[in-house]
This record gives C-alpha cells, structure tokens and sequence, in this order.
C-alpha cells in the first residue's frame, strides 16, 4: 500500500453506475441505442456489495470500447427518477459519450425511445463553450445522457464511441472542489461559463448561466469528472436519496490508499459504508462515489 504523502489519491473513474428498475430492458436500450455490449452475464452481487449498498442485487457490465457502465437491479428497489427534474437539480448526473455523426446517433436514440431533453435536435454551442455540438436525452429509466461531437478542426479527444466525461450539477464549487480536488486527489482543469440560446435549448431551461469545471483522475484523463454550478436556474436538492433510488448513480473510482485518503485532515464526505477494500462515500450534494484500492 502506498503510504508517501501523496498517497490518497484518485487514480482513475472505472465506471458508472446505474440503477435500473428492468435489467434486460436497459441492457437493451443501452446496446440497440448507443452501442454498449454486455462485458460478462448479469451476476448477483456479493455480500460485501451488499452491505456497502445496503441491498442485494443483480449487476451487468457493458462496454464501449475501453470503457464501461454497470447496470443494477436491486431486488429491493428505491424510489424511481423524480419525473420533473431539470439539469439544474442537484441529482442531475448524466454521462456524455463522444460521437463522430451526431445526427446519425440522435436518430438512432429517438428510434429507440430516448426522451429528450434538448429541444430541436442536437446543438451547436459557441467557442466560448468549447464548439461542441450536443445532444441531451433520457434513458428509459430516466437517467440523463448525453451525444457529443467535437469540432473537425478543435483538440477532438482519441476516445471516439466512447464515454468522455460524467457531470454533475452541484450547488458550489468551492464545496465540490474541497471534495473531489482538496480530499479525493482530482487535478483542476478546464473552466467555463456556458449561456446563451443553444444552452438553454441544449438544457431545456430559460436564462441559463451554468459554470463548468472540469476534474481529472491522476492516471487516465477520461472520463473525468465536470462540475455543473448552475447561476441560473437555481437547481433544487433531493432529501433521503438511498444507494438503491433510480437517481443514486454511483462513480466508482479507482483509489491509490484508502487509509490515506481517510486519514487527511481536510474537510471528509459522508461516509455510507466501508470495508477492508472500498468505501462508498456522499460528496456535499449527495452525489455517490465508490471508492476502490487499487491492488
């Protein structure tokens, strides 16, 4: 175990999580959709899984490339996607995946019953939003997604068809970054100040001014993490979110020490579970990460 003083630290997200009330049906979605293949058969979770999210389940990993979600479906379900929500929620957390025809995947989305979010079809944000076009929509379950294309002649990342990022919305972000920067290990990145009409009609919100800040893991730049701090509209928080609620996703997080990162004097999450290996722990939003050592 690393024991320096830089230890304690996030290596690199693994995956996300997803809680689905219908395994088979997201696993369908997720494949005829966006081009995710089951990595392994759907397998029930282990006893430690369980005592860290409170409830026995059933798991399915998929891939896009390098890269994975997991599907879980809880034998005891929470409570489902609260219907109206907006991007500026508190719980709002949605993975964006890079496409090279844009148009191409919205239409494959749509035929498989995406709901949208962005309203006229993909959008084109200005370069002081990073010239991307985007794409948000839900999943059947509810959850947030997002198709993204870089512009042809922009810093376009290797990882075509794959997951870039995950984002969150966040009601501070100074409190997020005594988080994932100051405590978890993220180095700072990217900042941005995103508004105007494509980013209202990108968000589905009217007046929008949303900060961005992006953070990334030590050893593999994506996915990495953004930060939402939504100026305008002011995003609501979701009191008792539970592990096994549609809405609790979870990143987990591949660390170098967890002794270490719990033995720092700064500012501690909430911590739900642990054990000799892992620990899922609530960032100041109730955003979920489960935390990993790294072997």
């Amino acid at each position: 175990m690393n024991t320096s003083e830089h230890a304690g630290r996030a290596l690199r997200l693994s995956y996300i999580g997803l809680n689905v009330a219908d395994l088979s049906q997201s696993a369908k979605f997720y494949e005829k959709a966006l081009g995710f293949m089951p990595d392994d058969a759907i397998t029930a979770s282990d006893p430690q899984q369980d005592a860290l999210l409170g409830s026995p389940s059933l798991n399915l990993r998929m891939r896009l490339g390098n890269q994975a979600i997991e599907l879980t479906q809880f034998l005891k379900p929470g409570n489902p996607y609260p219907a109206d929500s907006s991007a500026a929620d508190l719980w709002f957390q949605h993975f964006a995946i890079v496409t090279q025809d844009i148009e191409a995947a919205y239409a494959r989305v749509q035929g498989q019953g995406a709901a949208p979010i962005t309203q006229g079809g993909p959008q084109q944000l200005p370069p002081s939003s990073g010239g991307v076009t985007a794409y948000k929509f839900r999943d059947p379950d509810g959850h947030p997604l997002e198709l993204l294309a870089f512009p042809e002649n922009g810093n376009a990342p290797a990882t075509r068809g794959a997951i870039n990022h995950t984002a969150i919305s966040v009601a501070s972000i100074e409190g997020s970054l005594a988080f994932y920067r100051d405590w978890l290990g993220f180095s700072l990145g990217a900042q941005q100040l995103n508004q105007g009409p494509q980013q209202e009609h990108l968000d589905a919100l009217t007046d929008v001014a949303v900060e961005v800040v992006a953070l990334n893991p030590v050893t593999v730049s994506t996915p990495h993490v953004e930060l939402l701090a939504y100026q305008w509209p002011r995003g609501r928080a979701l009191a008792g979110r539970h592990a096994n609620d549609i809405a609790a996703t979870r990143m987990r997080v591949q660390v170098d020490s967890l002794s270490a990162l719990f033995k720092k004097s700064l500012p501690r999450p909430a911590l739900l579970g642990r054990n000799a290996c892992a620990a899922l722990v609530a960032d100041p939003d109730g955003h979920l990460s489960l935390l990993e050592e790294s072997a």
